[in-house]
């Protein structure tokens, strides 16, 4: 699924890997440029873009349907950067304003429809890009390696 873009920014197509084309579905409700995706339960959360701390919902069981408002981050982001973890989005760093990067972070809990700041990052980061994985399995292979 691709949401917005520079010149697109209420469109959304996907892919369809057996026609082997782009299809348009239904538009965001806020231009998305520069904002962040993740997918939940069958569900695509987009946030941010164009300096907004607006969110938004699709379920993809129903394509066909529109996209849903949803709680707004509590900072405005633009090129932030989103993974989930245990089934909420973790939205991290961006800009605000035309020159403040951020270091905070985000975690949206879609059962309650909140967000609740988490632990900052130590560095201020924008256009950078997150990556869920599972701790424990991690830090176990890494504390098994000899020194």
């Amino acid at each position: 699924m691709i949401v917005g873009g520079r010149t697109t920014r209420k469109l959304v197509q996907i892919y369809d890997v057996v026609g082997k084309q782009l299809i348009e579905i239904k538009s965001t409700l806020y231009e998305r440029w520069g904002s962040t995706s993740v997918k939940i339960n069958n569900h695509v959360y987009t946030a941010g873009g164009d300096y907004s701390n607006f969110v938004e919902c699709l379920n993809l069981n129903q394509v066909n349907v529109d996209w849903n408002k949803v709680a707004s981050m509590k900072e405005q982001r633009k090129y932030a950067a989103s993974a989930v973890l245990n089934d909420q989005m973790c939205v991290a760093g961006g800009y605000v304003g035309s020159h403040n990067i951020l270091s905070s972070v985000e975690l949206y809990n879609p059962v309650v429809n909140t967000w609740t700041n988490i632990t900052s990052m130590q560095t201020k980061r924008c256009e950078h890009a997150l990556v869920s994985y599972n701790e424990s399995k991690a830090t176990k292979r890494y504390q098994d390696k000899p020194a």
